[in-house]
């Protein structure tokens, strides 16, 4: 008999908002292990990007003081984005529910509060700015391999990166939100935040999109998801100056300069590591030159930042 998973991505609350997202899925039972060769990571991405999705089927959100019913889309993914309407500051026992061939599925949210004052926060590209793909490599061959064949565990991530976002989000008291966005596929949600945990780096909001397999060959990805999740995520957090980091190895920074044009309270400082790209660095340098862009920093290496910090 066919076994199914609620899984969440984000799930968390402010002041004023809801936000629960995530996908209905046949549980296929993976399990992510820091002893998997790559015959056994081979079999795991396999199964994780070949997921069997459930689509257009009740899910409902409950809690103390909710009751909210949605659909899943026909690729089973859901969310839950909706304004407080009660005034306390703890949202707890929040539960997502869907009834599958007679069977109810629940899953209990561990919601995140983000109720205090949140002045500063940061959003972040995960690929190349966090986690090394080699998103550039001739056609992405060796990104390919390190997803195929590598488990989280042993992937490398980038030199002094997690040092320097602990250092960001404690700037405050209390630490205000990290949004991370990328590329990858939500099919590969759980290694990306295991390699995250794995590494120490401050936790967050991790922001991924759904594409097919045509994409890896694109010599440029689209940027509209990524735009669009941060968006989003603005939305909800209308009172907090974000840091925006990446790096030149895709298209970081157009994102991050029209969001600061359109959000210009909300976006401040943009940092920008080097990958290499000459002909998209020297495009970008001409580029703040011109348009006398400021507050933008472009930097070699992490190292760089935590000293003038």
């Amino acid at each position: 008999m066919d076994k199914y998973q609620i899984q969440i991505y984000a799930q968390f609350y402010t002041k004023s908002h809801v936000f629960v997202q995530g996908r209905l899925l046949k549980d296929r039972g993976l399990r992510l292990d820091a002893n998997q060769g790559i015959f056994s990571s081979l079999i795991s991405t396999g199964l994780r990007l070949l997921s069997r999705k459930v689509p257009y089927t009740k899910i409902t959100l409950k809690s103390q003081y909710y009751e909210i019913h949605s659909q899943t889309d026909d690729e089973g993914y859901f969310h839950f984005l909706f304004e407080r309407t009660e005034t306390a500051d703890i949202l707890d026992d929040v539960q997502l529910s869907s009834e599958i061939k007679t069977k109810t599925y629940v899953q209990a949210c561990n919601m995140r509060a983000y109720v205090h004052k949140m002045p500063h926060g940061i959003i972040s590209d995960i690929d190349d700015t966090l986690l090394v793909t080699h998103v550039n490599s001739r056609f992405r061959l060796r990104m390919l391999y390190n997803t195929i064949f590598v488990n989280p565990f042993k992937r490398s991530p980038v030199k002094n990166a997690s040092r320097f976002y602990r250092m960001m989000v404690n700037k405050t008291e209390l630490p205000g939100p990290a949004i991370y966005v990328s590329n990858s596929p939500w099919n590969l949600y759980d290694y990306i935040q295991a390699f995250m945990n794995y590494n120490k780096f401050p936790s967050g909001i991790i922001q991924l999109r759904d594409f097919g397999f045509f994409l890896l060959w694109k010599k440029r990805i689209p940027s509209t998801a990524k735009y669009n999740a941060i968006t989003r995520m603005l939305s909800i957090f209308t009172d907090t100056k974000f840091t925006c980091i990446g790096d030149l190895a895709e298209q970081d920074y157009d994102i991050y300069t029209s969001l600061r044009e359109k959000y210009p309270n909300q976006i401040g400082q943009i940092i920008l590591i080097l990958a290499g790209n000459l002909k998209n660095e020297k495009r970008i340098r001409q580029h703040i030159v011109n348009n006398k862009i400021d507050n933008i920093r472009l930097v070699n290496h992490y190292s760089e930042l935590l000293e003038n910090d």
